[in-house]
């Protein structure tokens, strides 16, 4: 094991394949992880999530009073 590798049993096999990790590769991960959450949060807050459900939530009311035969 090299200095600066970290032994994970069950992750990503390096190249190394001596069941060891490189550090780039967990701060690669990490770094995605991060911003996906950023991602997810902006969205969030903007409203664009809320915008969304709504658009969702009025098509279904929709197709019920279409169905219903209350929608023209």
């Amino acid at each position: 094991m090299k200095p600066g590798n970290i032994r994970l049993s069950r992750f990503i096999s390096s190249e190394a394949g001596d069941g060891t990790v490189e550090y780039g590769t967990i701060m690669t991960y990490s770094v995605i992880a991060v911003a996906l959450i950023i991602t997810i949060f902006n969205a969030a807050q903007s409203g664009l999530i809320a915008t969304l459900t709504d658009d969702a939530v009025s098509r279904v009311n929709w197709v019920a009073a279409k169905q219903a035969g209350t929608w023209n």
